[in-house]
């Protein structure tokens, strides 16, 4: 699959899963609350940092595939606006180039964080 098509399933999904990630949330919480009565407060408050980080890589990566998918959308127009105005062969302008290099950056950024989150959710 390429990273096109990632985004745009990884963009999906972040809108359908908002309101259940929040529900896991909660319930995760609570199964953590009895825990910590058990072990101790100390429990409760890693695992909510870990959850509060989780969420906030959950948040910075739909906000990368928000901009990937913006960057798709101009590198599309520009493209087609080159290809309608007569020519056969579309070549790379500089803008074109600029473009795709600052997509380039916006995947390296998804894929350290998905690295990150996956790691975090273990």
């Amino acid at each position: 699959m390429g990273f096109r098509q990632r985004v745009r399933k990884d963009l999906e999904a972040a809108l359908r899963e908002g309101a259940d990630m929040i529900k896991e949330g909660t319930a995760l919480l609570g199964a953590q609350a009895s825990q910590a009565a058990k072990q101790g407060a100390a429990s409760l408050t890693a695992g909510t940092r870990r959850l509060t980080s989780l969420g906030q890589i959950r948040y910075q990566l739909f906000q990368l595939n928000r901009q990937a998918e913006a960057k798709f959308a101009e590198i599309g127009s520009k493209v087609y606006d080159l290809a309608s105005n007569g020519r056969g062969e579309v070549k790379l302008t500089e803008p074109l180039r600029k473009l795709i290099a600052s997509t380039q950056v916006i995947e390296r950024q998804i894929t350290a964080l998905e690295a990150k989150a996956k790691k975090l959710s273990r």
